[in-house]
């Protein structure tokens, strides 16, 4: 299974116009986007381990609450979608970017349990 991304702005390729002829500017394999996936699963991972209060931190009983929440499992797609939107724009993962897809993981972890 291949995945088609036509990165140039100046031409738009609808579905009917894809044929084995279009040569797209980027090919991603399902083996690359599964690289990509856990790439960025590990590296919000690491950047929510820096971002939460350790679950001996004072209050232990809420920072335990809070890591448990957050580190319950999931994809991490929101914070994943930003990560690679940020290395479209600017070429490479900006700095602070992991922060901002932290911070969208911690939203919706909240809303999960709101």
């Amino acid at each position: 299974m291949l995945l088609f991304f036509a990165l140039d702005f100046d031409h738009v390729i609808t579905d009917h116009q894809i044929t084995r002829s279009t040569r797209p500017l980027v090919l991603y394999s399902k083996l690359m986007l599964n690289e990509i996936l856990a790439q960025g699963q590990r590296t919000i991972d690491a950047s929510l381990e820096k971002l939460l209060p350790a679950a001996t931190q004072r209050p232990d009983s809420i920072h335990k609450a809070m890591r448990h929440s957050v580190f319950a499992g999931g994809k991490r797609l929101r914070p994943i979608l930003c990560l690679e939107a940020a290395r479209m724009i600017a070429g490479c993962l900006p700095e602070g970017v992991e922060e901002l897809g932290s911070a969208l993981e911690m939203l919706h972890t909240y809303s999960l349990h709101s």
